[in-house]
């Protein structure tokens, strides 16, 4: 069962999300450098969509809260293209069980470089629920 899906094709923050970064902004809207199109539809949320992006960035998105309640598993599930610098930068998740007022000990999805392409990330959400 999906609880909560976003394609990213209108123009600007989805309703209920919120860019939460600390020096920079989230843009949204079609590649034109990296993966130079969507993984599906034209639409993308990134950083960077049409130059490289600037060094010592804290961007942060933030999904609606979604009720969990009566689920016996969960996870997240996303397509990414990732072109970072390596040693530096990460894609990082966090969780909050609480409506936004804590989150969980970064979860690492992923390190430095990963090269071109998009690739399908799925984290296991059963220990928060």
């Amino acid at each position: 069962m999906t609880l909560l899906h976003e394609g990213f094709e209108g123009a600007g923050v989805p309703a209920g999300w919120s860019d939460v970064s600390i020096n920079g902004a989230f843009e949204f809207g079609t590649p034109t450098t990296g993966p130079a199109a969507a993984h599906t539809g034209t639409g993308v949320m990134g950083v960077g969509l049409s130059a490289n992006y600037l060094n010592n960035r804290q961007l942060r998105l933030r999904t609606p809260s979604v009720d969990f309640t009566g689920t016996t598993d969960a996870s997240l599930t996303f397509q990414r293209y990732l072109n970072i610098e390596a040693g530096f930068d990460s894609t990082v998740v966090k969780v909050s069980t609480n409506g936004g007022s804590s989150f969980s000990n970064s979860i690492v999805v992923e390190w430095g470089d990963k090269g071109s392409g998009y690739g399908l990330r799925t984290i296991d959400l059963e220990s928060y629920l």
